[in-house]
């Protein structure tokens, strides 16, 4: 068992806040989320689970995004939650076959593992399985087989156009839910991929680089990531003007960020790298809590600032601060 774990898990000493709403409770919200981590952690370790598989990832967005939306909840508050959640996410997502395995297999052996641990009863746990495992055959017999023998509509697309891949496109990209709006104006070539589209914004909004990220299409209803369209086979002149996508990044605090394509133009210059052109905001700080806590940290006065949180921040953070030229050097790098 990790040192830093009771000899019993459980989420008790937060008792008192169970329930309560998530804004101007940052320091609780944060003790939860560490909790969750080495939790999480020590069940890895103990089932021998892949610590970077899908199940996993979603363990943690489920814990410490979707159970602390708008209220301080724990995996014991409410144990269909995790069902729910799930089908949300699996729906939304169109996961394959071979990810709806790994997923659920994590969920089942994680609440058999709280089960273990004593953590909740056992009777529990295994009825939150059968649960699992019936929502498993209700979302397995739906998953969409194509026409015709080994036929994948994907792998026929054209995932650039070489006519614009000489070209230089102009985006703008917005950070969701905040305010006040963050945002970055930016060019790039035609011929870069979507995966250095991702990396480009993301160093844009200064992100550590911790955690899975990926692109959605609303057009063609597509992810730009390893289980729908690879994002290194895919090129920049695939979009059109007008296209609109979604890059989220960390699926537990779940940044979001709106991209919009709106120029497309030959250039006399070459295009050596991605480059900003205007924009407002620092950008996001990493495991924060998400754009919920990152607002409350914004609108919180200096002086009422939570103290522990300040001096894991290193110090405060101006977050109406922008500093195109130190950016554009990173982009550089």
């Amino acid at each position: 068992m990790d040192a830093n774990l009771n000899s019993k898990i459980n989420w008790q000493q937060w008792k008192d806040y169970e329930g309560k709403p998530k804004r101007g409770n940052a320091k609780i919200v944060k003790e939860v989320r560490d909790y969750n981590k080495k939790v999480v952690s020590e069940f890895l370790y103990q089932k021998n689970i892949e610590l970077f598989s899908i199940g996993s990832a979603l363990l943690s967005d489920f814990q410490d995004y979707y159970l602390l939306q708008k209220k301080i909840l724990f995996v014991t508050s409410n144990l269909a939650a995790s069902t729910s959640y799930i089908w949300l996410k699996v729906v939304s997502k169109r996961y394959s076959q071979m990810f709806l395995d790994d997923i659920f297999h994590c969920f089942i052996e994680f609440y058999n593992f709280l089960g273990e641990e004593g953590t909740i009863g056992k009777k529990d746990a295994k009825k939150t399985e059968k649960n699992l495992k019936y929502l498993y055959r209700q979302l397995s017999s739906n998953v969409a087989v194509p026409d015709g023998e080994n036929s994948d509509p994907l792998e026929s697309m054209e995932l650039e156009n070489k006519k614009r891949n000489d070209m230089v496109y102009e985006m703008q990209v917005q950070m969701c839910a905040f305010k006040p709006a963050m945002w970055r104006r930016f060019i790039i070539n035609g011929s870069s991929t979507v995966e250095d589209l991702e990396i480009a914004i993301l160093t844009m909004f200064r992100t550590e680089f911790g955690h899975m990220f990926d692109i959605y299409d609303s057009k063609i209803r597509q992810h730009f990531d390893n289980d729908h369209i690879d994002p290194e086979n895919a090129k920049v002149s695939f979009f059109t003007k007008d296209d609109q996508l979604l890059l989220t990044y960390d699926y537990g605090d779940c940044w979001q960020f709106e991209i919009i394509i709106k120029k497309i133009y030959k250039s006399k210059k070459h295009l050596a790298h991605p480059r900003i052109l205007a924009g407002h905001g620092y950008g996001i700080i990493d495991d924060i809590g998400g754009i919920d806590m990152l607002q409350e940290y914004y609108d919180t006065p200096d002086d009422e600032q939570d103290p522990d949180l300040l001096d894991w921040l290193g110090g405060k953070i101006d977050l109406d601060q922008f500093d195109m030229n130190e950016l554009n050097k990173e982009l550089a790098e």
